[in-house]
């Protein structure tokens, strides 16, 4: 998997987003206007790490939790997204984008897969990512912020990316070109993040670009209700989510699932990130 195709790119003008504000910080605490509040870890963080971490925090975006059908038994769908099944959720917050090369590198420093030739800078996705590897990234970011980031449950992730709102095939949008670089469209590299329109709830790149990691051992679904499910109790490989720019645009769908190996670090696999609650909003 992940095949390169030659393609078409498409332009397009970059939109603006907001990293968030603060409402008052001191030596050991930042309140940000999201609700999240950040304890710092230790007295001997760098300027450099706060910055990466108040970014982080501001940008991730509060999802009021409800009911939906996860799954599909469409016409488009594959045979694992079935059967489509009634799930609850409660509150959380979600990356408003994926973590960026220059978030990671604060953090973990820099990977010495990153190529040119696929998209590297401050504002590309940080890919070529393990799910061990994004494990210790969400790790040190908790440490560092005092808050519980983790990985979005894979009910969790859907229901984001559809925007709570379930009337499109992408995230976003019905048409793949205007939300997501997929095969068809990214001239086979990543390109920076939130470069392309957001969806219903402000969050972009959920469709294309690169896969994202989710929590949740692969598996098939079961046609019971379920309360936030996350996924069997154990596996082989763990889901990923999204798309990506070496995919065609179908694999974007915000219903498409896949998965890999914990250990495997592919070209197009990167990380967003998920905290549970609503933080006193």
């Amino acid at each position: 998997m992940l095949a390169m195709i030659f393609c078409m790119v498409v332009s397009c003008e970059r939109e603006s987003f907001d990293k968030g504000q603060y409402r008052y910080e001191n030596q050991e605490l930042v309140r940000t206007e999201n609700g999240l509040m950040i304890q710092w870890g230790s007295d001997t963080l760098s300027d450099a790490i706060k910055g990466v971490v108040r970014e982080i925090v501001t940008s991730m975006v509060y999802v009021k939790g409800g009911s939906f059908t996860m799954g599909s038994d469409n016409n488009l769908s594959f045979p694992d997204e079935s059967p489509a099944h009634k799930v609850s959720l409660s509150d959380f917050y979600i990356g408003k984008i994926v973590i960026t090369q220059k978030q990671w590198t604060a953090l973990m420093g820099g990977n010495p897969l990153w190529r040119e030739e696929y998209g590297m800078g401050d504002d590309y996705p940080a890919n070529y990512l393990s799910y061990n590897q994004a494990k210790q990234f969400v790790h040190k970011l908790s440490e560092c912020s005092g808050l519980p980031f983790r990985m979005p449950t894979e009910a969790e992730w859907e229901y984001a990316a559809c925007g709570i709102v379930f009337s499109h095939e992408y995230s976003g949008s019905s048409d793949a070109d205007s939300v997501a670089w997929h095969q068809g469209n990214a001239n086979r590299t990543m390109h920076p993040v939130a470069t392309l329109k957001p969806n219903e709830l402000g969050l972009f790149d959920m469709s294309g670009n690169v896969w994202e990691w989710c929590s949740d051992w692969y598996g098939s679904y079961t046609s019971g209700d379920a309360t936030n499910p996350v996924g069997p109790a154990t596996g082989t490989k763990r889901v990923v989510r999204g798309g990506s720019f070496t995919y065609d645009a179908v694999y974007s769908r915000c219903k498409t699932r896949n998965s890999l190996y914990p250990t495997n670090q592919s070209l197009a696999v990167g990380l967003r990130l998920a905290i549970s609650g609503g933080q006193s909003r």
